[in-house]
């Protein structure tokens, strides 16, 4: 379930305990997060890094943004080291 990183960090914060936060490139590497993220029932955070918007473009973004919706425990999607959405409106992906 997408949840905002705000929320699911200071949730965190109150119950004392941290939220993994993965850079990740590639379908294989989303689903092995949200997998192992599910199997522990954990909440996680898939972390998106410029070169992967260049990359990958709006189908790779589109496609982190889906697995962590359809995950059946809270993550988010974060722009990680990126000075702006780079043209992209994240909201209507």
């Amino acid at each position: 379930m997408l949840t905002s990183t705000k929320e699911l960090l200071e949730k965190a914060q109150k119950q004392a305990y941290a939220v993994g936060a993965f850079n990740l490139y590639n379908l294989e590497g989303v689903k092995a997060v949200v997998n192992a993220a599910e199997a522990d029932n954990s909440p996680a955070i898939i972390q998106i890094l410029p070169n992967i918007l260049e990359y990958g473009g709006t189908p790779l973004v589109k496609l982190f943004i889906e697995a962590a919706d359809s995950a059946k425990v809270p993550m988010s999607v974060h722009l990680d080291h990126c000075d702006s959405r780079n043209g992209y409106d994240l909201d209507t992906m």
